[in-house]
């Protein structure tokens, strides 16, 4: 699964701090010629399980309750 996100202008893309990470900016730069490419540093979101599409998932406005998980 691509793990960048795609927003109004721009794409945020997660870096490693690793070579590839060059390669895959100027890889999606080629494809979405219209928009910003955005590093962010993800090492820290790795540390914790997750990165940057796990950071931008959504959250419901109003939280489930455990009764309203029952079958």
């Amino acid at each position: 699964m691509p793990n960048f996100l795609i927003i109004n202008d721009a794409v945020l893309v997660p870096t490693y701090r690793v070579p590839e990470d060059k390669v895959a900016l100027n890889t999606l730069q080629t494809c979405f010629k219209n928009r910003k490419i955005i590093p962010i540093d993800s090492r820290p979101f790795i540390e914790q399980g997750g990165s940057l599409h796990c950071l931008t998932m959504q959250i419901a406005a109003t939280p489930l309750s455990p009764s309203s998980l029952e079958i």
